[in-house]
């Protein structure tokens, strides 16, 4: 009797258990992949959008209102708070104060001009944000003039700073 060539059950088994193996490794190894790979994303978006808020704070106090047309009422033209940092300024709305405030409820920060928010400046930096401080050193025996850091924190933890000179006028 002559055997005729085939696949004997146990064969075809042991086939079908390593291609199982190998869908299960790949799919896991993909999805691995598709998760790092949208993490390193969200980081990238959020450094691009807080770096764009660290820019226009920059431009906000570079247009930092020399003239006070109280009399020299003595305020100081830069103040940082706990969640908040003002910076009075000529704009095309006119002399007055942008206000960057922190909610940490909400996780968001907003630009608001004179304390009323303004539609296209209201900024929430993706709704990720964790903490925003922003503080001031003043001139000492180390350092010449004010500076102020602003520390911009993601809910995951990513940090950006930036560290601004001040004159001695601005902050008074």
């Amino acid at each position: 009797m002559n055997a005729r060539p085939g696949i004997t059950l146990i064969e075809l088994l042991a086939t079908l258990s390593l291609l199982t193996l190998l869908s299960v490794v790949s799919v896991s190894w993909m999805t691995t992949t598709l998760k790092s790979q949208s993490a390193a994303e969200n980081n990238s978006n959020w450094a691009r959008a807080s770096g764009a808020v660290l820019d226009l704070i920059g431009q906000d106090l570079l247009t930092v209102e020399r003239l006070d047309t109280d009399g020299r009422s003595r305020k100081p033209r830069v103040t940082a708070e706990e969640h908040q940092l003002s910076i009075r300024s000529r704009s095309q709305l006119g002399v007055g104060a942008f206000h960057y405030v922190f909610e940490p409820i909400s996780g968001k920060l907003h630009r608001r001009w004179n304390g009323k928010q303004e539609s296209q400046e209201a900024i929430a930096l993706l709704g990720r944000i964790d903490s925003f401080s922003a503080q001031m050193d003043m001139p000492s025996e180390t350092q010449a003039t004010p500076s102020l850091l602003v520390t911009l924190v993601s809910d995951d933890g990513q940090q950006i700073q930036r560290i601004y000179i001040l004159d001695r006028e601005d902050v008074q």
